[in-house]
């Protein structure tokens, strides 16, 4: 199942002109960056509940 979905998605891509892959590359990076954001901040939140 999630070999499929990774097939799929990399087939996707590649038909992509190189633009918009640079395009949705930035914009799963930026979803990447902001996600490992929003669990560093839960994890802050967290220890300041057990001080």
């Amino acid at each position: 199942m999630m070999e499929q979905l990774y097939n799929w998605f990399e087939s996707f891509l590649n038909e992509l002109p190189p633009l918009l892959q640079l395009i949705v590359g930035m914009f799963i990076a930026l979803g990447v960056f902001k996600l490992m954001n929003l669990v560093f901040e839960k994890y802050q939140k967290l220890n300041k509940k057990d001080e």
